[in-house]
């Protein structure tokens, strides 16, 4: 194959991975984490593992933990614990519950 060929195709493998990381954001409702430098740079980061070769199918889970490492928001608690709570506001009928996170599952979860 020559050289053109070769950078076409990679190009195309990295458009595919870029549209599936999108579509991931948008699907777990991640969106507004993709922001910042840090964000960029993990995405950069991402798409610097994509070969000519890579499979967008087993590359997914690349793709999903990436999107999940993204930070929280600015100004947004990155977990329940981290909620400013106010307790001694109201009296409450029953006691806090802490929700530490929503189980996703990935496996299923598949854009090839």
């Amino acid at each position: 194959m020559r050289q053109t060929g070769r950078d076409a195709l990679l190009l195309q493998k990295k458009i595919g991975i870029a549209s599936n990381f999108t579509l991931a954001l948008e699907t777990f409702d991640k969106g507004n984490r993709y922001d910042g430098d840090l964000a960029a740079g993990m995405a950069r980061k991402l798409l610097g593992a994509v070969t000519a070769t890579t499979d967008a199918f087993d590359f997914q889970d690349d793709v999903i933990d990436a999107m999940f490492a993204l930070p929280p928001p600015r100004g947004v608690p990155g977990q329940a614990r981290e909620m400013p709570f106010a307790a001694h506001e109201t009296p409450r009928d029953a006691p806090l519950i802490e929700l530490t996170g929503v189980g996703a599952i990935a496996d299923a979860f598949m854009f090839a």
